[in-house]
């Protein structure tokens, strides 16, 4: 597979979001609200978009998470690895 540079901040992104969440266990729970949410998950990235002023951290990362929302194998890939952790995807 071919990768350009947006995959790969996305994936990183996404990858720091599964880090910070993994040591919670909310990832699971997002998962689940992603998976149930998937035909409303482009509506949640343009709400990101509108409130991306608002919220705290880093600006890109919110645009990254919001891309990644628009994704559908995007987001599929990132609900699995929440739900079953790195490496362990079924």
């Amino acid at each position: 597979m071919l990768y350009c540079a947006a995959m790969v901040d996305r994936h990183d992104a996404s990858s720091r979001l599964i880090t910070l969440l993994g040591g919670t266990g909310l990832g699971r729970i997002l998962a689940i609200i992603l998976d149930a949410a998937g035909p409303f998950a482009l509506i949640g990235a343009q709400a990101l978009y509108t409130l991306e002023p608002f919220l705290g951290g880093n600006r890109e990362e919110w645009t990254e998470f919001g891309q990644m929302l628009e994704d559908p194998e995007g987001l599929d890939r990132f609900i699995k690895t929440l739900r079953f952790g790195k490496g362990e995807e079924r």
